[in-house]
């Protein structure tokens, strides 16, 4: 019985197996050998994950050493890359070649399959969420068998791009990247009970806008930005960790206590917005995008509403949290934070088909009065904003975060059961708690439901790089039409 543990420690497992295939050929080796065993699979890589999406009693496949960059399209600016490596050594391998990652989060150790699964996402106006720009990617099915496809938009596509480690194990994307770009970024300082009214203005203004605020304060800033043609005013690349984040890792610690020191709230909200930047200045976007390296001990919960709702879902949180710190009680006790992305084409993503508004609550681990706002804060964006959850994130009420995404969450399913009939790919807080399978069933009754046939281009070359992984003795099979078909590997010497 091995044991693991998410990077906060908040959610842990007791596989009977963690492997760590090093290639293709060894991930096709751990689901074959799960099948024979009849384990259950659930994929890690980071471990950055607040909602219990990982946890196995089976095997669990740590994707850490697939971290090869397998190849750089100068021409057509993609990036080939498997998905066990950190998006720190990403944009690092994008910065060299010139070029910018599409809608990159924050935080450089979120792993890029971890970034796909969960459908997360940076800032800006013009982007969607990360995985939105992937051209191609390479799949082990839950069967074992491999496939290549590079059909963005098909349905196969769009319910692998946030396929919260349900559909098998994504080995391997080809992203689209765009030429290394500046921004004119900006700080704009208001009291907190005016952000909300000057969000259409800021919207209509910048391509980047994120806004934080710390109840503990009076003021919320804007962080805004455009690109820009000018010369970069500071050194590009601000990809490793500072001082400022490597005192945010040890003082994090201290945070435990911040419901119980009046200021240490305001402490904590300053150490996590110092890395901020300071506006008045022409970057590179690398330095705009990931200006904070390290995560220290904190609990996020995020939902993304329309657009449209931007301005009251953020008038409602702020108003509300105050009136809770007026009565002494501090359920968000570090920052709120909202950020703006264009419409998902992926079926699950939180901002699926619609221009969304992210809104993320950051408290301290530890507090005893967070999810007193938690359920209040997850009803209120569910019911009046059409809020979706952050998969990746704390979650207050799982079992109805799915009902929020209407029939995209029967399409994914239905495509769910082509690939993996058995589950195998499923555990207990996904099969129960999130999609309530066996509530479903009996609901649907007899007979699986139809879905249209899904036509991808599978084979060798796939996003010219994708397939240039695939080891010796592992073939593939093209001609995919359905999920359901039946595509084997094949080993070296087995006809």
């Amino acid at each position: 019985m091995a044991y693991w543990r998410n990077w906060l420690g908040n959610v842990t497992a007791r596989p009977k197996h963690i492997r760590e295939p090093a290639d293709l050929e060894g991930v096709v080796d751990c689901v074959e050998e799960a099948i024979t065993r009849n384990l259950g699979v659930r994929v890690v890589s980071g471990s950055y994950c607040w909602s219990p999406l990982a946890p196995t009693t089976g095997m669990m496949i740590d994707m850490r050493r697939m971290k090869r960059v397998r190849r750089v399209d100068q021409a057509r600016h993609q990036i080939t890359v498997e998905t066990g490596a950190s998006l720190r050594s990403l944009v690092l391998e994008a910065q060299a070649h010139e070029l910018s990652v599409k809608s990159p989060a924050m935080f450089l150790g979120l792993s890029v399959g971890g970034l796909i699964a969960t459908g997360s996402h940076g800032t800006g106006r013009s982007v969607s969420t990360f995985a939105d720009a992937v051209v191609a990617f390479e799949l082990v099915r839950p069967d074992g068998s491999v496939v290549e496809v590079h059909e963005p938009g098909s349905e196969l596509w769009r319910a692998v791009t946030t396929n919260l480690g349900a559909l098998g194990v994504v080995t391997a994307v080809t992203l689209q990247c765009e030429p290394m770009y500046n921004i004119r970024e900006d700080h704009i300082v208001v009291p907190h009970q005016e952000a909300a009214s000057l969000i259409p203005a800021m919207l209509d203004a910048y391509e980047f806008v994120s806004i934080f605020w710390s109840p503990s304060g009076e003021v919320a800033k804007f962080k805004v930005g455009n690109r820009s043609q000018e010369a970069a005013t500071s050194p590009r690349g601000r990809v490793h960790p500072t001082l400022v984040d490597r005192t945010n890792r040890w003082t994090g610690r201290v945070f435990r206590f911040a419901d119980r020191v009046p200021m240490l709230p305001m402490v904590a909200a300053k150490l996590l917005t110092v890395g901020v930047g300071n506006g008045g200045q022409v970057v590179a976007e690398p330095d705009f995008s990931h200006y904070q390296q390290v995560y220290p001990p904190v609990i996020s919960s995020e939902f993304a509403v329309p657009i449209e709702h931007s301005r009251a879902a953020w008038g409602f949180t702020v108003e509300r949290l105050g009136q809770y710190w007026e009565s002494g009680i501090r359920p968000v006790d570090l920052t709120v934070h909202a950020r703006f992305v264009r419409g998902s084409r992926a079926l699950l993503a939180s901002s699926a088909g619609r221009d969304s508004c992210c809104l993320e609550l950051l408290c301290s681990d530890g507090n005893r009065h967070r999810n007193l706002f938690a359920t209040d804060f997850d009803e209120k964006m569910r019911r009046d904003f059409a809020g979706r959850p952050h998969w990746g994130k704390d979650i207050a009420r799982p079992e109805l975060a799915a009902a929020t995404w209407g029939d995209e969450v029967e399409t994914f399913l239905a495509i769910r059961r082509e690939l993996d009939p058995r589950q195998r790919f499923m555990n207990p807080y996904l099969r129960d708690r999130v999609f309530g399978l066996n509530r479903r069933r009996a609901q649907r009754g007899p007979g699986p439901k139809k879905v249209a046939p899904m036509r991808a281009r599978v084979g060798a070359g796939v996003g010219a790089g994708v397939g240039a992984g695939v080891g010796a003795g592992v073939g593939l099979s093209v001609g995919l039409e359905a999920p359901g078909a039946a595509i084997r590997s094949k080993r070296a010497g087995s006809g």
